[in-house]
């Protein structure tokens, strides 16, 4: 008989050994036989080992040893003591309270709520809907099958959130993240975190520090938020938002969408057809495969479009741009830039500024916009060495110098521009299978303000220049028998007008 006086009325304290609880029934003062049964039972017990019923069960355990606790099937209740206790929760929707030691918790089935405290505690929900707390100590928390929840309190903790849709936050401390297969929603929170989504179509939020950030498999969405984050798309079309710090992004597989704050950032595409906005700061970034648009924001910018057809934007600064491999389209903008076409037919737009242009490879396009510029169409550089197809030069606004290989055409525009026939195109023993008219076309050279130069090989100068009017008002340069040069509107063009140079 149990004296309620001292007990109260309705619960019951035990210590043994081992525990195992089915029917419990005591008197009350009155001699009347009251009962707890094993579907609802409200038990505060201590002991090493304690097992609970297949009822719902609520368990204090206070005891200054550590406790092995298993409650069975029930929605049970848990308070655990301050020692390092194993704790297992089994069938139903368990509430289970690590207490103050380290501790290991596994909820088993149902949708169950774990919560550590103190000390550097496991928690594992199994299968079910589960929500998991980790408390002030170093956790390591494990949701399992099913839409979890966990958050991992104030230390450097460790979130893994399994199979089904989860939702992860790392709070203070530097974390590590994983959702596991689904569509997870994983958040740093404070602390220098570590995110991976894996499998699914994932949201990652670093949040404040420098977080290393992976998306996986799937069409993902991370967002970098503060401090000098690493971000890993994955395959899939994947969307970046870096915020501010000098990031590193590279988007791996898939057509992705990658927007960078201010900073010095690092982007990489990868394969697929990528939309590149790199913000304030000197970028630099690579679109690599794919046909690539790269808009590289205000600063001093290197960007690169790699393999593809590619369309890359400068914008404020003195950026340095390359075309690459395939058909690309480059607009420098404000600044005074370097821009390079590469191998393809590409079209190229200095801008305001005094920019640096070259070709490459194919029939280009070189407009230079305003200031005073160099137009290169004789290949990669103006000695003629790499010579590609046919090119355009359009100097615009300032005083410009172009260059000019086998078959270009130059107009200077307005201002004191140099032409500039190099040595690929006036040497006889240089031949270009790849151009049917070795000779360049002047459209608008003016001899009282514009400069006409001919780079001859010093070493076997020509033996012979000579110039001559067409009916149509034209002049046609020849370097020993050989046209190099049509000047349109130029009749009356003489020799002592042109600058003969050995290169």
């Amino acid at each position: 008989m149990i004296d309620p006086t001292f007990y109260g009325n309705g619960a019951l304290m035990l210590a043994a050994l081992a525990i195992a609880f089915l029917d419990v029934n005591f008197l009350d003062e009155a001699g009347k036989a009251l009962g707890l049964k094993d579907d609802d039972d409200e038990i505060d017990t201590s002991g090493p080992i304690i097992e609970g019923t297949d009822g719902d069960d609520l368990v204090f355990s206070d005891e200054d040893i550590g406790q092995n606790i298993d409650l069975k099937a029930g929605d049970d209740i848990l308070q655990a003591s301050f020692r390092d206790d194993t704790i297992f929760g089994r069938e139903g929707d368990d509430d289970l309270n690590a207490g103050g030691g380290a501790d290991s918790v596994n909820g088993g089935a149902g949708a169950d709520t774990l919560r550590g405290q103190d000390g550097a505690d496991l928690l594992v929900g199994g299968a079910g809907d589960d929500s998991l707390v980790g408390g002030a100590g170093q956790d390591a928390l494990v949701g399992g099958a099913g839409d979890d929840i966990l958050s991992g309190g104030l230390a450097n903790d460790v979130l893994q959130g399994g199979g089904g849709l989860d939702i992860l936050f790392g709070g203070s401390g530097d974390d590590a993240l994983s959702g596991g297969r689904g569509d997870d929603e994983i958040s740093g929170g404070d602390g220098d975190d570590t995110l991976a989504g894996d499998e699914g179509d994932d949201i990652l939020g670093g949040g404040a520090g420098d977080d290393i950030l992976s998306g996986g498999d799937g069409d993902d969405v991370i967002a970098g938020g503060g401090g000098a984050d690493s971000a890993t798309g994955g395959d899939g079309d994947d969307r970046f938002d870096m915020g501010g710090g000098e990031d590193e992004v590279f988007g791996d597989a898939g057509d992705d969408t990658i927007v960078t704050g201010g900073g010095a950032d690092g982007v990489s595409g990868g394969k697929g057809d990528d939309l590149i906005r790199s913000g304030d700061g000197a970028d630099t970034v690579l679109g690599d495969e794919g046909e690539d648009t790269v808009f590289a924001g205000t600063g001093d910018d290197i960007v690169s479009g790699g393999l593809g057809d590619d369309l890359i934007r400068g914008d404020a600064g003195a950026d340095t741009l390359s075309g690459g491999e395939g058909d690309d389209m480059l607009f420098g903008g404000a600044g005074n830039d370097e821009i390079a076409g590469g191998e393809g037919d590409d079209a190229l737009y200095g801008g305001a500024g005094d920019d640096q242009m070259a070709g490459g490879d194919g029939s280009d396009l070189l407009a230079g916009g305003k200031g005073d510029d160099t137009l290169i169409g004789a290949g990669d550089d103006a000695d003629g060495d790499v010579r590609g197809a046919a090119d355009t030069l359009k100097g615009g606004e300032g005083d410009d110098r172009l260059v000019l290989g086998r078959g270009d055409e130059a107009t200077g525009g307005a201002g004191a521009d140099t032409f500039v026939v190099t040595e690929g195109v006036t040497d006889p023993l240089i031949d270009d299978p790849d151009v049917a008219n070795e000779g360049v076309t002047i459209t608008d050279f003016d001899p009282d303000e514009d400069t006409l130069t001919l780079e001859v090989d010093a070493d076997n100068p020509p033996d012979d220049i000579e110039i001559e009017d067409t009916p149509g008002g034209d002049a046609v340069i020849r370097v020993d028998g050989r046209i190099v040069a049509t000047v349109k509107g130029g009749a009356g063009l003489t020799e002592d007008q042109i600058e003969i140079r050995g290169v």
